[in-house]
């Protein structure tokens, strides 16, 4: 039997299974009525109020706050986010934990907390924002703290690209098509769900389809035919068979499983010899600390290779 390639586009139309986000971890803050402190990145300012105020530090070796009990709200912190937006939105959602006791204001306005369900967590519940404008758009948030409370990074949601350099993301458009390669550099630096590439497929003659890839940073690729057949690839040699495919026009689809690396993970850790992930992984100091984001590599990283065995 003899094997035809089939060819595939430069690009191609890609459809993300949730809304893409860009990750919120860079704040102004004040403590109490105090004066606003420059930009700093969530977990290290909170270590600075935690030093200012004598309570523990968030670390390995610190105990889950539940066992402490019922705790009195001392002080409060404001964090105020500027975000850079070269589009429009009428709305955008703000996924956060403690929502409950968190007060906000978007660009100017307070929130009302309408909520639209949770993000990946139920603890992490998102709230509708009304009006994302070109240009600077400034979130306020307020929240009671004491030891027992976590400063964490927050989560802009919609339907935008976002484009990181160093240590600075605006928000753009999405591409209308995206090519294999990283999806961190294609307006998705920070998107853990999945998404699904659509291949389309010109078959000159009957035979079994084959679909290798060989290099991709998932979990799982789903390979799936016409809506109907599908095949999961995950072992070496990255390769599945569709057998008796009529010849004419197919749809590819290869649905990439995401994961929450670069969205929940060690996104100022910059140390290559960090194997251990706990808490002291995001706290890292000196050389082994960047404010610049350390994303890894996402997505298909190189175009499948598609044959037809005639």
């Amino acid at each position: 039997a003899a094997g035809r390639t089939v060819k595939i586009p430069e690009t191609v139309s890609v459809t993300l299974e949730e809304p893409n986000v860009l990750v919120l971890d860079m704040a102004e803050s004040r403590l109490d009525e105090g004066c606003w402190r420059e930009k700093e990145e969530i977990l290290r300012l909170d270590n600075a109020f935690r030093r200012e105020l004598g309570y523990p530090q968030r670390a390995d070796a610190y105990a889950q706050p539940w066992i402490y009990g019922e705790r009195v709200c001392e002080h409060r912190v404001s964090l105020r986010y500027t975000i850079r937006s070269e589009v429009e939105r009428e709305q955008v959602e703000l996924a956060l934990e403690n929502e409950p006791a968190t007060k906000l204001v978007w660009n100017g306005v307070p929130v009302s907390h309408e909520l639209s369900g949770y993000y990946v967590d139920t603890q992490i519940r998102k709230v509708v924002l009304h009006g994302l404008k070109k240009g600077e758009n400034v979130l306020e948030v307020s929240l009671p703290y004491h030891a027992g409370v976590n400063l964490e990074a927050m989560y802009l949601l919609g339907d935008f690209g976002v484009r990181v350099t160093g240590r600075t993301a605006v928000v753009e458009d999405l591409p209308a098509q995206m090519a294999f390669g990283d999806i961190c550099r294609q307006g998705l630096p920070f998107y853990g769900g999945n998404l699904v590439y659509r291949i389309p497929v010109q078959l000159q003659e009957d035979g079994e389809l084959t679909v290798q890839a060989a290099r991709f940073r998932n979990p799982l690729i789903e390979v799936i035919l016409d809506g109907r057949e599908s095949r999961d690839l995950f072992l070496s040699p990255y390769r599945v068979n569709f057998p008796q495919v009529k010849k004419g026009s197919h749809i590819l689809e290869l649905r990439a499983y995401g994961n929450r690396r670069n969205t929940f993970g060690q996104l100022h850790n910059c140390s290559e010899n960090a194997f251990w992930c706990g808490p002291d992984a995001w706290r890292t100091r000196g050389e082994s600390w960047a404010y610049e984001y350390q994303l890894v590599r996402t997505g298909i990283l190189v175009s499948p290779s598609i044959e037809c065995i005639c």
